[in-house]
């Protein structure tokens, strides 16, 4: 039997059971590997009111904090002291040291209202290589009575030394179905197996999405990259290109740069699994006439530019400044260029 403390997403239910029976003598580092769009946040939230909480429920499947106690009121008003968060501030695309270091400042003195201090990194893997290596400093000798919860959805950015200081747990996206059916009940108006996938299978995207009618934009990108897979061996391929470029400018108030290439992605593995596995979810999700342009196109294609997009989009973290659009065009054109 799980925890299921009232409001908390179902798919992170089992997690909580498994981070709330962990008794004190645990280790003081969790991280959690969570992918975009599922609300980790929330559980991170639930874990540290618990930590924090004066007079937790017993249950036989675990704990929850009281929401009654001076700790949970806190919580609830946004303003314990001992629950330090550290994230990049805004307007910042990465985490500083300045802001590890205010952290480990504060971490030297006792608790103001509970005898545990608890330290929330979100988005850990946007820590400059100086940050990191100043929290590590931490997490090799950490005071007594502080914990860390760092939080990611990109893991293997962050430097192995500090991995190495952490209980990692991973966060699956739940099963498609179930997130279509959790969310289907929420909307005035169902979205599509296919809408789901076109974020990644992040309910709360997807929701999100729906809400405000968004998925007509992503419709588009989708289309138009398509036509882009489907004229690779065509003589119109360079025009194919620019064209998409052009309608992708149009979207670039609806649809964020990071979404255009995590649906390219998507859509290049898609083509993948239709040329390798013929009976895959491709044909569950896309219009025949769409898996019909993904069988035109080429594996090496492909590859080539899933490279190219990963190497932008890891370019776009480091920097928000690049010109996306341009850095696109050129991978996806340069992609279907002869091998020499």
């Amino acid at each position: 039997m799980s925890v299921q403390p009232a409001g908390l997403y179902p798919w992170l239910r089992p997690t909580y059971a498994k981070l709330a029976n962990l008794d004190g003598n645990d280790h003081h580092a969790v991280l959690l590997a969570a992918p975009k769009g599922i609300g980790h946040g929330q559980l991170v939230s639930r874990l540290i009111e618990l930590k924090h909480c004066s007079w937790p429920n017993n249950s036989a499947s675990g704990q929850k904090a009281c929401g009654g106690c001076q700790n949970c009121l806190l919580h609830a008003a946004g303003s314990h002291p001992d629950h330090i968060v550290i994230k990049p501030l805004e307007g910042k695309a990465q985490i500083s040291i300045e802001q590890v270091r205010a952290c480990s400042a504060k971490v030297l003195n006792k608790g103001l209202i509970s005898p545990y201090r608890v330290v929330e990194i979100d988005q850990a893997h946007l820590m400059t290589v100086s940050a990191a290596n100043a929290l590590l400093k931490m997490l090799e000798e950490p005071p007594t009575n502080v914990y860390f919860i760092l939080s990611t959805d990109q893991p293997s950015q962050l430097p192995a030394t500090v991995l190495s200081r952490c209980v990692k747990t991973t966060l699956e996206r739940p099963n498609p179905t179930q997130s279509l059916n959790w969310i289907n009940r929420q909307l005035d108006k169902p979205i599509s197996l296919l809408d789901l996938y076109l974020v990644d299978c992040a309910p709360l995207s997807a929701l999100q999405m729906g809400k405000a009618g968004g998925f007509e934009q992503l419709h588009e990108v989708l289309n138009g990259y398509c036509l882009v897979l489907g004229a690779v061996n065509a003589v119109n391929f360079n025009a194919q290109c620019i064209s998409f470029i052009e309608q992708l400018r149009l979207l670039e108030k609806s649809v964020s740069h990071d979404e255009m290439l995590n649906l390219m992605l998507w859509l290049n593995n898609l083509s993948l699994k239709k040329h390798f596995v013929p009976q895959s979810i491709v044909n569950e999700v896309l219009a025949p006439e769409q898996a019909k342009l993904l069988t035109q196109t080429s594996p090496r294609y492909v590859l080539a530019c899933n490279s190219g997009i990963v190497e932008l989009r890891q370019q776009l973290i480091q920097n928000n400044g690049i010109n996306v659009l341009l850095q696109l065009q050129q991978v996806i054109v340069n992609c279907n260029q002869p091998l020499n």
